[in-house]
């Protein structure tokens, strides 16, 4: 079963900024891509079909532990993987339910 990995326009903004200090963040995505088509339920289950994924940055050397943290959300109905918001570990520790909820309806997808 193949799920289509969909970017939402929050994730590509978040990106885009992010690009700013970590220049290899589109390498970076790339590892992320391989993780969910292996498994397109990969990191720590949140609730309501959000997880949040560790993925390293290569611009950063600490590992996943200093890395990125990727918010997606799973619709197993349509076989889509939305990637709702990236973030930096240095920068944010984390994100609160209503931020992700934010997120979910500005985007439309509840």
């Amino acid at each position: 079963m193949s799920y289509k990995i969909i970017p939402t326009e929050y994730f590509k903004q978040q990106v885009r900024r992010l690009q700013k200090s970590y220049p290899h963040i589109r390498n970076d995505l790339k590892g992320l891509s391989k993780i969910l088509r292996q498994n397109h339920k990969a990191g720590r289950a949140l609730g309501r079909g959000i997880y949040k994924i560790r993925l390293k940055s290569s611009d950063i050397p600490k590992g996943k532990r200093g890395g990125y943290r990727v918010i997606t959300y799973v619709v197993d109905e349509e076989q889509k993987i939305r990637l709702l918001t990236i973030y930096i570990k240095p920068k944010k520790t984390t994100i609160t339910d209503d931020e992700i909820m934010r997120i979910v309806q500005k985007e439309g997808l509840i």
